[in-house]
């Protein structure tokens, strides 16, 4: 429940990841590119059970 209510509210959590410093402005991309796979991989085991 918690995962999905983050989906919601992507933009947020990479502004509060970036603000806590969890991911270096340099990796940005890459982090955020992981976290759209996982979204997406997320989404089509919702969708195939």
């Amino acid at each position: 429940m918690i995962e999905h209510k983050r989906e919601e509210l992507p933009d947020g959590r990479a502004a509060a990841g970036l603000k806590v410093g969890l991911v270096p402005t340099g990796q940005y991309h890459a982090w955020q590119a992981d976290m759209e796979a996982r979204r997406e991989q997320q989404r089509r085991q919702r969708e195939n059970t």
